[in-house]
């Protein structure tokens, strides 16, 4: 019987694509989903401890894996107290190592609980790095690149090496909202993806099939797909997706 969840996308024409080919996939893998929308700050400091309050509601979502690490005699107290450190009290131990390795280590605690590898979405990826250069338009002070260089170091290992080029539980790792930082930072951690930019063929075919329909609605949303399209694909089995 199908869920509500299911009902819901049976009445959009999203199920009924290459015969309900996303329908079978649907609810089949599990999925982090983690938006750095409001990771920023002034210093690194100040971007870690927005970075530790959105680790912490990332790992609430996945709380009944707390029960499973105290159960499980495959699992010994170390994994439970490491999952522990950065569900609790907003996650305010946690070292700088410890919110890099947060997403690879609940990739592999998923893969295990679930049997099913792990889709991984990171949403605005470029947030902690744009934000900060957007403060400081025009300025090329050392301290200033340094930050950025910091921040983007950080991000990169985080979510592209550790998350995405080898990480054995992630089946894919999506990102959206990837600038030239990405490259120019990444120290080679982000060089095995796909760029899907709004300029890449498969978007503009999207925009002009609704560009046919709707003119404003070609307008309106313009922004929005914008960031939808500017995305980046890290498929861990080398196929383009």
């Amino acid at each position: 019987m199908p869920t509500g969840e299911e009902k819901a996308l049976n009445s959009l024409q999203i199920s009924a694509v290459d015969s309900g080919r996303f329908m079978r996939n649907q609810g089949k893998y599990p999925v982090i989903f983690l938006s750095l929308k409001n990771v920023v700050g002034n210093s690194m400091e100040e971007m870690l401890n927005a970075l530790r309050v959105e680790i912490n509601n990332l790992y609430k979502q996945h709380s009944y894996l707390i029960e499973y690490l105290a159960t499980d005699g495959k699992w010994g107290g170390t994994d439970l107290k490491r999952f522990e450190l950065l569900y609790k009290d907003g996650a305010k131990l946690a070292t700088e190592l410890d919110l890099e390795c947060s997403v690879e280590f609940l990739s592999k605690l998923l893969h295990k609980y679930h049997k099913q590898e792990v889709y991984a979405l990171i949403d605005d990826y470029d947030r902690p790095v744009s934000s900060h250069l957007a403060k400081n338009i025009g300025q090329t002070n050392l301290e200033t690149k340094k930050l950025v260089k910091e921040i983007a170091e950080f991000t990169s290992a985080a979510f592209c090496l550790r998350v995405g080029k080898r990480n054995k539980h992630v089946k894919k790792l999506i990102m959206t909202g990837v600038f030239d930082t990405t490259k120019k930072f990444s120290s080679g951690e982000c060089n095995n993806y796909v760029l899907e930019d709004v300029m890449t063929t498969r978007c503009l075919e999207i925009w002009l099939r609704r560009l046919s329909l709707c003119n404003l609605y070609f307008i309106a949303s313009l922004k929005l797909h914008i960031q939808l399209c500017r995305r980046v694909t890290l498929d861990m089995s080398g196929k383009k997706p």
